[in-house]
């Protein structure tokens, strides 16, 4: 006879599975975002919707374990040294958006008559609540982890999770409950927490290549795996047992993998798992939803709603801005940081149980974050056209000294037949080198500060921009250019580029860089005059290696590399049998 308990799991699998397939089915269509869909679906399958679930335990024990996948996937794309790299950013943005929203929010509070303790606990739980789930995965999804903005986020993330623990040590102390000395009590846990995280990245280094080593030797894929379960989930377990974030040891454990030479084969492991697992953190927020609360406090949850999502994006993007990063960048970054989180919820059901708050203020802020959290991958998706405005606010950024393409230096504005490259990645850099040689102007535009920096102190003529407004091209002089060459990731931006391209210098060649050759057909639509495919030449250039462990001869692997180009052209593959 099957267990119960077992059977009921089976069921909650079952209703949660379908329930989402079907609601993807039909949102798809208008083409919402996949974490909007399984957030809209967990609120269907909730208590407070048409109870399908009654039990939410099960499911929230599934999206703990894909919170921990999805931060230890984000891990390994950020080494030791490239953390410590891109440290100052984590720190000074960190700092201005958890001190600012912290600020803000508390003055507000107490304008409207609040206690100061309950004033300082919104302020603490507005700033520390973004959602890493939600973001990370959204960044992820949009390829944006490494872009400007993505950097910001995940730093401003990475720092609040270093925030919770002394924040949560004051929580008692606003309660009116805190024993002892409390600036001893959050130094001691401050200090207990460097120790430790230097700990586990300096043990680390040292024992986890060797047991790699020794786990590949035994060519056990089932094995590997295991061993990077129990890494990732057992360094995230004792992160949180110490009264650290879970999400912090996560973070550390995809770091420690990140300076192995098997990180590759960890992050494809990790990945199948994580998409699985994260899947559930949606639905079970989705769950908390409660729609008919939410109905009859709709003008306060509204309001909450507002504040919550733009009033922090502002604050947010004004501590960037102060960063010197351009507006766009700024803007961008701001809205992606707007949510409230999971840490959010935490820290409101603490507050509750600590009386700092009632339970219908809680409930009031839940609803309204649930709801921020289900537009948050809109939002995101659609900010590059939020930020439009902020060409009309270059005063500002003059102020705060950044430089855009819009003021080139007096000689770069005379430039006449260049190249204008857009992107100064590897790629980018790589063209410039070879223009340079062989004495071909150039004109670089580009989004990532740092990026930009570095390469104006070398003398290279780099301007920040965004080429998916029409001014930045116009500044660039691309009427007179010799060509375009889009080397960015952001396929609608560069689509944008390309249109503007058309319409005002038709006859400058466009060269276009593109990860899919399903995206290709689009670009050459718009006008481009050649597409780049990376699946493409990537195969094309594995063929040609392959190639040579054959018998043919050199012209005949060329014959048969021409052959398989013009194939992948026409969209032939796969047509043959």
């Amino acid at each position: 006879m099957q267990d119960p308990i077992t059977v009921e799991v089976f069921r909650e699998l079952i209703v949660v599975a379908g329930v989402s397939v079907l609601t993807s089915l039909i949102l798809s269509r208008f083409k919402f975002p996949i974490i909007t869909i399984l957030l809209i679906a967990g609120v269907l399958i909730g208590p407070h919707g048409f109870s399908l679930v009654d039990e939410k335990a099960h499911i929230q024990l599934y999206a703990e374990f894909g919170v921990v996948l999805l931060l230890v996937s984000i891990g390994l794309q950020y080494s030791l040294k490239r953390l410590i790299k891109i440290w100052g950013l984590i720190s000074i943005g960190g700092t201005l958006q958890v001190g600012l929203t912290t600020a803000v929010v508390t003055g507000l509070a107490l304008y409207f008559d609040q206690s100061m303790e309950k004033s300082l606990f919104y302020g603490i739980a507005f700033a520390l609540s973004s959602s890493t789930a939600v973001v990370l995965r959204t960044l992820t999804d949009r390829q944006e982890i490494d872009a400007p903005h993505g950097r910001i986020i995940i730093g401003t993330l990475i720092f609040q999770d270093l925030c919770i623990v002394p924040m949560f040590l004051i929580l008692p102390i606003l309660a009116g409950d805190g024993g002892g000395n409390p600036l001893f009590d959050i130094s001691f846990a401050m200090m207990k927490a460097a120790i430790i995280i230097v700990l586990i990245l300096v043990i680390s280094r040292w024992a986890v290549p060797k047991l790699f080593e020794k786990v590949d030797r035994l060519r056990s894929s089932e094995l590997f795996l295991f061993t990077v379960i129990t890494l990732c989930i057992g360094t995230a377990w004792f992160t949180s047992y110490i009264g650290l974030s879970l999400s912090l040891g996560a973070f550390l454990a995809g770091m420690i993998l990140a300076d192995t030479e098997h990180s590759h084969r960890a992050t494809a492991n990790v990945h199948t798992l994580r998409d699985i697992f994260t899947s559930f953190f949606f639905i079970s927020v989705g769950m908390m939803f409660d729609f008919r609360f939410a109905m009859q406090n709709l003008l306060i949850i509204g309001l909450l709603f507002v504040v919550l999502l733009f009033g922090k994006a502002l604050i947010a993007s004004f501590g960037y801005a102060l960063m010197r990063f351009p507006l766009q960048i700024a803007t961008i970054a701001g809205l992606g940081v707007a949510q409230f989180g999971e840490t959010g919820f935490i820290m409101m059901k603490a507050g509750e149980q600590l009386g700092i708050i009632d339970s219908n203020e809680a409930a009031l802020l839940l609803n309204a974050g649930i709801l921020t959290l289900i537009v948050t991958p809109m939002v995101i998706s659609l900010s590059p056209k939020f930020t439009a405005g902020a060409l009309k606010l270059r005063r500002l950024e003059s102020i705060l000294g950044v430089r855009g393409i819009d003021n080139p230096s007096p000689v770069h504005s005379k430039y006449r037949d260049h190249v204008v490259i857009v992107g100064f990645g590897i790629g980018g850099q790589a063209l410039a080198r070879a223009l340079k040689r062989v004495g071909v102007q150039y004109l670089v535009i580009e989004l990532d500060v740092t990026r930009v920096r570095e390469a104006r102190q070398l003398g290279e003529p780099v301007y920040y921009g965004d080429i998916a407004t029409p001014e930045a091209l116009e500044n660039a002089h691309v009427k007179s250019a010799r060509g375009l060459v889009l080397m960015i990731n952001d396929h609608k931006a560069a689509e944008r580029a390309i249109a503007y391209a058309r319409k005002n210098a038709p006859n400058t060649p466009v060269f276009v860089r593109t990860k899919y050759l399903n995206d290709s057909d689009s670009l050459l639509m718009l006008g481009a005059t050649d597409v780049v495919v990376e699946e493409v030449e990537a195969g094309l250039a594995m063929l040609a290696k392959v190639l040579k462990l054959t018998e043919f001869e050199r012209s005949e692997r060329f014959e048969l590399l021409k052959k398989a180009r013009i194939d992948v052209k026409n969209h032939q593959i796969g047509s043959e049998r």
